[in-house]
């Protein structure tokens, strides 16, 4: 929404890994539909912050029900997780669906720390909802 910290994006992982997606696995057809898909968005310029920048408090244009989509160091792929901004005592979490946890969870510790414990997750891309 508002990071001045830019990159372009290069996705190829869905296309290359269809093993790991049931709609893809069995089906060369719908590989060959998210290859498309992949090459038409590879190459845009996109807004994203580094996990070292991010404080503990976020930032003021981090507003609680942004869409938070963590980005990621895997090659090919932009995104690995997403969940919704949430401030506890005015700090930055995340409301998401935990993987560990098997349910919907506002994480414990705030986002910026969350992302510093995982070495594949290299910093968020922030997303607002607009009203028409």
């Amino acid at each position: 929404v508002h990071s001045s910290f830019t990159t372009n994006l290069f996705l190829s992982y869905m296309s290359t890994h269809p093993e790991l997606y049931k709609q893809l696995k069995d089906s060369p057809e719908n590989v060959a539909v998210m290859s498309g898909y992949e090459k038409a968005l590879s190459g845009q310029t996109i807004h994203w912050v580094p996990k070292e920048e991010i404080p503990a408090k976020g930032f003021s244009w981090i507003k609680g029900g942004d869409i938070i989509a963590i980005t990621t160091t895997i090659s090919g792929l932009d995104v690995s997780h997403v969940g919704i901004a949430i401030y506890v005592k005015d700090e930055l979490h995340l409301l998401h669906a935990s993987l560990s946890k098997g349910k919907v969870t506002v994480e414990e510790v705030p986002l910026s720390q969350q992302l510093n414990k995982n070495k594949n997750m290299s910093g968020v891309r922030v997303l607002r909802m607009r009203k028409k």
